[in-house]
C-alpha cells in the first residue's frame, strides 16, 4: 500500500514539472525572457539527458526525463533569443561563450555527482543527485526574483505549482523511507526540507513582489521595511 502511494506522489509530481516547464515556456514568450535561471537551466539538460540516454536501468524515468529533457530545450530556445537582452553589458558572442562554458561544467559536474552518489548504488545516484539538483534550482529561482525585482519570466502558479511536487516528494521520501524502501540520512532530510523552505520562500516572494508592484501602479505608497 505503502509503494503505490509512494509512486502516485511521485507521477502527481512529475506531471506538476511538467505544468511547470509549460507555463515558464510560454510566460517566457509572453515576457520576452527566459524563466528558468541559467545555471539551473544547465544542470537540469545534464541531469535529464544523462537519465534518458545514458543510464536506461528504469523506463519510467528515462521516459519522464526525454520530455522534460525537450521542454527544457524549449526554454533553452527562450534563452537563446532574449537572453543577451538580460546582459546589455555583454557582448553577445560572450554571453553565448559563458553559456556553453557553463552547460559543459555542468555536463561534467553532474556526472561526477551521480558516479559520487552511485557508490549506494544505482537509485541512490538517481534519488541524490536530482534532489541536490532540486535544491540548487530552488534557490537560483528565488536569487532570479530578487535579481529582476520583477516577476518577468515568472507567475503565481509558475512558484505554486513548482513548491507542490517538492512537498509531495518529502511527503513520498517519508512513506518510503518508514516502508524501509530507501535509508534515511541527514543529508536526505536537509534536501528535502531545505528545498522545501526555499520554494515556500519563493511562493512568499512572488506574492510580495506581485503586491508591491500592483500598490506602485494603483499609486499606493508602499511600507518600507527596517
Amino acid at each position: 500500500m505503502a509503494e503505490r502511494m509512494v509512486q502516485l506522489l511521485f507521477s502527481v509530481g512529475n506531471l506538476l514539472w511538467l505544468a511547470v516547464y509549460i507555463m515558464i515556456i510560454r510566460v517566457g514568450l509572453r515576457d520576452r525572457t527566459y524563466g528558468m535561471p541559467l545555471l539551473a537551466l544547465c544542470g537540469n539538460l545534464s541531469w535529464e539527458a544523462n537519465y534518458a540516454f545514458i543510464r536506461h536501468y528504469n523506463m519510467p524515468l528515462s521516459l519522464t526525463s526525454l520530455i522534460w529533457l525537450l521542454l527544457d530545450c524549449a526554454i533553452l530556445y527562450t534563452v537563446v533569443r532574449f537572453g543577451p537582452a538580460q546582459f546589455p553589458w555583454l557582448p553577445r558572442w560572450l554571453f553565448f561563450c559563458g553559456l556553453g562554458v557553463m552547460m559543459a561544467m555542468c555536463c561534467v559536474g553532474m556526472e561526477v555527482l551521480i558516479r559520487y552518489f552511485e557508490a549506494g548504488g544505482r537509485e541512490a545516484g538517481g534519488n541524490y543527485s536530482g534532489l541536490t539538483q532540486n535544491l540548487l534550482m530552488s534557490a537560483l529561482f528565488l536569487s532570479m526574483l530578487v535579481h529582476r525585482r520583477s516577476t518577468s519570466g515568472q507567475s503565481m502558479a509558475i512558484a505554486v505549482c513548482k513548491a507542490l511536487p517538492t512537498a509531495l516528494g518529502a511527503a513520498a521520501v517519508y512513506l518510503w523511507v518508514k516502508d524501509g524502501g530507501v535509508e534515511s540520512s541527514p543529508l536526505l532530510i536537509f534536501l528535502g526540507g531545505s528545498t522545501l523552505v526555499l520554494d515556500m520562500s519563493y511562493v512568499a516572494g512572488v506574492w510580495a513582489v506581485r503586491r508591491s508592484t500592483a500598490a506602485v501602479a494603483a499609486g499606493t505608497p508602499v511600507a518600507a521595511t527596517a
